[in-house]
């Protein structure tokens, strides 16, 4: 019997946690969508000098990262994508894909080997996503 209590209590532990971390994200989510109350994709495009990026590309960046916080706060140029958005290597890989996709450019084949460059913020994926050659159309 004590062992039953044992484990239900570490079940209890685990689940409070799970819920404590949910809440505090919540809450993370809400002071983000207030301290940027005011700001839309014209801030974000702003972020960028008019010839520096294909519109495409920010649009398709913008509406990857806004699917990220469910639209809960607008993307900044200079958010973390770890921090904010707390991408994993799957998941920047995922989002490379289809924003290039979206943009219809792809890697080019020796995309490791080029690209050399950190990337940490949206801005970084921005630029890498403009440095992605234009599929060639069939």
């Amino acid at each position: 019997m004590p062992m039953l209590a044992t484990i239900f209590l570490i079940l209890v532990a685990v689940v409070g946690w799970i819920v404590t971390c949910q809440i505090w994200d919540r809450n993370r989510i809400r002071k983000l969508a207030k301290f940027r109350l005011g700001e839309s994709f014209e801030t974000f495009r702003a972020s960028f000098a008019i010839e520096e990026v294909a519109v495409e590309i920010l649009l398709a960046v913008y509406a990857k990262f806004q699917s990220y916080s469910n639209g809960g706060f607008p993307v900044r140029a200079d958010d973390c994508l770890w921090k904010i958005y707390r991408l994993d290597a799957e998941e920047f890989e995922d989002a490379i894909n289809e924003v290039l996709a979206a943009c219809h450019r792809q890697l080019p084949p020796n995309f490791r080997n080029l690209c050399p460059v950190i990337v940490n913020k949206v801005r970084d994926f921005v630029m890498v996503v403009d440095a992605c050659p234009i599929k060639p159309t069939r």
